[in-house]
């Protein structure tokens, strides 16, 4: 386990100038059985261990500490690690690097311009200054901090990993899994082309997911925690389970359900089957002929293109069909609902009371359970101290295609 420590430099120097620099020639200063002093190409190189000589010099030991620096000014150290000297003898930095950084390493950097880093294996920790930086935390689960004083980024895909874009940088990401705010601490998945299970909690708490699932048939389950679920590409099956999640479709015939908390779950395109589950849910169709089911709670349902499916379930739900042909169906104790775009006068679209057992036909309907609202513009259906109001729409438009029974 290594803690390396970047100094910001007066003199522009980057952690990647290491690769470009001929170590070949270093020049030995002064040594001794604890310490080594060094120069090469301006670098000033101090290493501390337990080295031991022979007449030809450095002959083996252990390397426990390195500091660096240029033009008098600190660059970097490494401390809390142990490499075989001789394994290390005329090593290239980038083989001194992954050995350093082989097991599970933490990084902190004040270098402001950007730079690229690799972590290699094992579970790191990796912060960095402000600046457009690229990251490969290479195997393990890593942790990428934005930084210690920001709580607010957008994320996004790339073809090799993310891209996390906050007022301290335009950082691209690849293999890191964990993404730490001063508030929160987001877990990131990406699938590829193949059809996936992908699962949130891979931590001991809760962590807010933000998983993408490719261009496979993939299923992707965000588990504990504030989850953002990507469908991308294909027939996906997209799980929100306990708290408030956001659930993106994106391409293809998907599945979302929403679970326990107030969640955000839209199918864009494809037929879509989107259920809300136990809290206020906000569910949009998108394109496509989609199911919205809102569940339990008061929920908002829009749409969109298609000819879609509602589903209010129990609570006080608000769906708006947008454009298509739409059926809204109810059940009984269906709560007091709001259809706000009903076509009445088109009679493409219907209303679904086939089980609601208190209202038997038409003439039944018409009777005894509608009536013009008293606003004048509404019509409100009751049943049992349930209602359905449908905004906008005069009484004498409905008849009994409008409705199954």
């Amino acid at each position: 386990m290594a803690n390396v420590t970047i100094y910001s430099s007066a003199n522009h120097w980057t952690y990647s100038d290491l690769y470009s620099t001929n170590f070949d020639d270093a020049r030995v200063n002064n040594y001794s059985g604890s310490h080594i002093s060094a120069s090469a190409g301006g670098f000033s190189i101090y290493a501390t261990g337990a080295f031991y000589y022979d007449s030809y010099g450095l002959s083996g030991g252990t390397l426990n500490t390195i500091s660096m620096s240029y033009g008098g000014s600190q660059l970097v150290t490494a401390t809390g690690f142990s490499l075989n000297v001789s394994n290390m003898a005329y090593a290239s930095p980038s083989r001194v690097e992954q050995a350093l950084l082989a097991g599970s390493d933490t990084i902190v950097s004040a270098w402001e311009q950007g730079d690229s880093y690799r972590t290699y294996g094992g579970d790191d920790w990796i912060e960095l200054g402000s600046g457009n930086d690229s990251v490969d935390g290479g195997t393990g689960t890593d942790t990428f901090v934005v930084s210690v004083h920001s709580s607010t980024a957008s994320v996004s895909t790339t073809n090799a990993g993310f891209r996390i874009e906050s007022a301290y940088g335009k950082d691209s990401l690849k293999n890191v899994e964990i993404v730490s705010f001063s508030d929160k601490s987001v877990s990131l998945q990406k699938g590829g082309s193949s059809s996936e299970t992908l699962t949130g909690d891979r931590a001991a708490v809760a962590l807010t997911d933000y998983i993408s699932g490719g261009s496979g048939n993939d299923k992707i389950d965000g588990g504990r925690g504030e989850d953002f679920l990507f469908g991308d590409a294909g027939a996906d099956v997209l799980i929100g389970k306990q708290s408030g999640d956001y659930l993106y479709g994106n391409s293809g015939g998907d599945k979302l359900l929403g679970g326990a908390g107030k969640d955000v779950l839209n199918g864009a395109n494809g037929a879509d089957t989107l259920l809300g589950g136990n809290k206020a849910d906000k569910l949009y169709g998108g394109r496509g002929k989609d199911l919205l089911n809102g569940g339990k709670g008061a929920d908002e349902m829009i749409g969109g293109n298609g000819k879609d499916t509602f589903k209010g379930g129990a609570g006080d739900d608000e769906m708006t069909g947008g454009k298509g042909a739409d059926t809204f169906v109810f059940q009984n104790k269906f709560g007091d609902d709001v259809i706000t775009d009903f076509g009445a006068r088109n009679n493409s679209e219907v209303i679904d009371l086939s089980s609601v057992t208190q209202i038997k036909h038409w003439n039944d309907l018409a009777n005894n359970h509608m009536e013009q609202a008293a606003n004048g513009s509404d019509v409100t259906i009751s049943q049992g101290g349930n209602s359905i109001t449908l905004i906008d729409v005069d009484l004498a438009d409905l008849g009994a295609n409008d409705f199954l029974f």
